[in-house]
């Protein structure tokens, strides 16, 4: 099996696809059977932040829904 993360031309489709949580839209324009988004790290580049913001889970939730609609 060959799984592929990175984002492919709009016209091929691939099985894997991983993106990350501030550029997710891209995967409306593309067909994929996983995605995986990736929480990422750059939130915490401002050493003062600890931890991901309050609405994070909430927003986390809400992508999936959505993303998990269009599959």
């Amino acid at each position: 099996m060959r799984r592929f993360y990175t984002l492919p031309d709009e016209d091929v489709a691939y099985p894997f696809l991983m993106v990350n949580r501030k550029n997710y839209q891209v995967l409306f324009k593309r067909q994929f059977k996983h995605a995986i988004v990736d929480s990422g790290v750059m939130d915490f580049r401002d050493k003062n932040v600890k931890e991901y913001p309050s609405s994070f889970l909430k927003n986390w939730i809400w992508k999936a829904q959505q993303l998990g609609d269009n599959i």
